[in-house]
């Protein structure tokens, strides 16, 4: 049961992340985040044991701070490489 509360939580900020720029700012209407929820519950029973294997596996704080961590490192380095190339010309 923890395992398909933690996907279905995961899958909903998913899409509200991936759909942040969609309305004015960050804002969805309720129509909108009710088909999230729906869509998340769904994504929940779907994939309940493959996304979560441990109840807590995803509760780790050391594994959300290093995640982060590398995620900023390799848009940094990304960045970075592109302006070097603007520079360039």
């Amino acid at each position: 049961m923890t395992a398909f509360l933690i996907t279905t939580v995961c899958a909903f900020f998913g899409y509200l992340l991936l759909t942040a720029a969609s309305g004015y700012l960050f804002l969805w209407s309720k129509e909108e985040l009710t088909i999230k929820a729906i869509f998340a519950v769904i994504v929940g029973v779907v994939i309940e044991g493959k996304f979560v294997k441990t109840s807590s596996s995803m509760l780790n704080l050391k594994r959300w701070v290093l995640f982060i961590a590398s995620v900023v490192e390799h848009s940094v380095g990304q960045w970075r490489e592109q302006i070097l190339m603007l520079r360039a010309g």
